[in-house]
């Protein structure tokens, strides 16, 4: 079965197929001995209102063999436009989509071939583009958490050879009508060296770009009429929202003149929004264990309001981070929490704890948080080892995954783990970059220089039915030693900007 990623890669989904590229991952076979393939087609359109100028989406099917082009239509249904079609196996097979306007006009398109074999997996990928004059921001569809710096990309398409351009670009909040102050406009490099550029920022969301070109024989755009033209960061901690809220981008081409020195229409280029769905941080927060002492000790409440309440085995209740922490012995200690759906993340998480290290010598390779099918798939794992006096760091290792394990490592100098210092992981499922670990003190963490050490992070989380265990692994072995604070869970992969933001634990 086709499917266009899950939540969050839907949503990149929409953006890659508006911009640069269609995702996928696995075929199921229906039935081997017919030779043909059902094939699910399911992808996201992100909120509504997206993809503006696009009322329709039709794929259509061709190669060897296949005697009339195999089209279907894709429909839009609670946010996900779904078809389904079956393809004969075969060689060299064309995967074209299409998004139309109302008129039938074509206003994106692309194409791939792939083979489609019985009994194979593959991952399809199909790389789509505007077709028409257009103005747009990217990426066309973004959720994240206050706190974080957007970067929304101005880009042009299917211009004529121009030597002026004015374009402009501009925001509102859709909760209080108001909109984001810029932070910064980071002009395109090649521009600078073909044209004379000035970009500025009004007194209200509005930003601007105006570029004239130094020589005729120059060009601002490319052959095909496309240039990404600037990007302009916003921050959004600025204010606060709850739960959650919708900023929209809307660019604008002021005007436009060609080398004959005539103003062309601006009316015929079409104009693309982005929109951000932007959520408060306790918003997205799936679990909080405080690691406090209630009325029952061995009782890890969850402070989410998830109720996913864990339970103590062994464990020394000692002054923490923030009130109380818990110690574990590196030998028998841990925590168990019960299996629930909101604890197997399946498009982004972060992993966020306070740590301490001292008084309890060098460090094995310990499990800090584990979730898993017993021995089987891994969802996702925190570990830690210090075990050389000589090297002056500590390993931190995120690790996911099926039979072949993928394993992410990072190096923590001594100098940031000096008594409680906090440690965050955060990561999107299938984009190995996205990749982030983090650690320090209160005001000061820093990022981590790390590498996939195994695997190369392009899979897909799997599913667990294990139990989630902190201080030690689902194998009872790699158990922690040493002290652990304020652990936390979100369904969003946080950037360094929304660490340094939601540095809250030390202003409690």
């Amino acid at each position: 079965m086709f499917r266009f990623g899950k939540r969050n890669n839907l949503s990149a989904a929409l953006l890659l197929l508006m911009t640069t590229a269609f995702q996928a991952c696995s075929e199921k076979i229906e039935a081997p001995e017919l030779r043909t393939i059902d094939v699910a087609i399911q992808a996201s359109i992100g909120a509504p209102g997206q993809a503006t100028q696009v009322s329709r989406y039709v794929l259509t099917v061709s190669g060897p063999g296949i005697l009339e082009p195999i089209v279907a239509e894709l429909y839009y249904s609670n946010g996900f436009l779904t078809c389904s079609i079956v393809v004969p196996a075969g060689p060299s097979r064309l995967f074209r989509i299409e998004g139309l306007d109302r008129t039938g006009t074509v206003i994106y398109s692309g194409e791939t071939l792939a083979d489609v074999e019985t009994g194979s997996e593959f991952v399809l990928s199909v790389d789509l583009y505007p077709r028409i004059p257009m103005i747009k921001v990217s990426p066309m569809n973004l959720e994240t958490i206050q706190g974080d710096l957007l970067a929304m990309k101005i880009r042009v398409y299917k211009l004529a050879d121009i030597s002026q351009l004015f374009v402009g670009l501009t925001n509102t909040r859709i909760q209080g009508e108001s909109y984001l102050y810029y932070d910064s406009i980071i002009v395109n490099p090649y521009l600078e060296e073909v044209a004379s550029v000035e970009s500025w920022g009004g007194e209200g969301p509005e930003v601007y770009v105006q570029m004239e070109l130094k020589d005729p024989e120059l060009r601002i755009v490319d052959g095909d009429g496309y240039v990404e033209i600037a990007t302009v960061y916003y921050k959004t901690g600025m204010y606060e929202i709850s739960p959650y809220e919708t900023v929209v981008f809307t660019p604008s081409l002021i005007y436009m003149i060609d080398k004959e020195g005539n103003q062309l229409p601006v009316e015929s280029v079409l104009v693309e929004n982005a929109t951000t769905l932007l959520y408060d941080y306790w918003y997205r927060q799936i679990a909080d264990w405080r690691m406090e002492a209630r009325v029952n000790p061995s009782e890890i409440y969850d402070g989410s309001g998830n109720f996913l309440h864990g339970t103590a085995r062994g464990t020394e209740v000692v002054d923490g981070f923030y009130g109380a922490a818990r110690s574990f012995n590196g030998k028998s200690d841990y925590i168990a929490v019960p299996d629930h759906v909101l604890l197997d993340f399946q498009e982004e998480i972060t992993i966020s704890m306070w740590v301490n290290l001292g008084g309890y010598g060098r460090t094995s390779l310990s499990s800090l948080v584990c979730k898993s099918s017993g021995d089987g798939p891994i969802n996702y794992q925190l570990m830690i080892e210090d075990n050389s006096d000589e090297d002056d760091y500590a390993t931190v290792y995120f690790r996911y995954g099926n039979a072949a394990y993928h394993i992410y490592r990072a190096d923590i100098p001594d100098r940031l783990m000096d008594g409680w210092f906090r440690l965050v992981f955060s990561y999107r499922f299938g984009d190995p970059s996205s990749a982030l670990f983090a650690a320090g003190y209160c005001y000061y963490p820093e990022k981590l220089p790390g590498a996939w050490e195994t695997g190369n992070g392009r899979e897909p989380a799997p599913d667990t039915d294990g139990d989630l265990f902190i201080g030690r692994d689902a194998s009872l072995t790699h158990f922690f030693g040493g002290m652990l604070d304020e652990m936390e869970l979100s369904d969003m992969a946080w950037s360094m900007e929304v660490i340094y933001y939601n540095e809250y634990d030390c202003m409690r």
